[in-house]
């Protein structure tokens, strides 16, 4: 078994908080702001289709998640 110094540590630590972040904001961006856009926009129908605004929603939530996962298995690392 290893040990790692503190540096490795933290370099561990910055990487996982980088993924979760990352992640975080595909939450915002495929979530958060089209809700926001839909309810704020009225009876003013969006532009785009459905079909393929709820797919891109369902791709960045599946990248959102599996980014999360990632950090977490980075954040193993400190437990070797």
């Amino acid at each position: 078994m290893e040990t790692l110094t503190p540096g490795q540590i933290e370099r561990v630590r910055l990487t996982a908080n980088l993924f979760n972040t990352i992640a975080a904001g595909l939450i915002v961006s495929g979530v958060v702001v089209p809700l926001i856009g839909v309810v704020y926009s009225g009876n003013e129908l969006p532009r785009w289709n459905w079909g393929v605004g709820i797919t891109i929603q369902a791709v960045l939530i599946i990248m959102a998640i599996i980014l999360h996962l990632r950090a977490r298995e980075n954040l193993r690392e400190l437990d070797k």
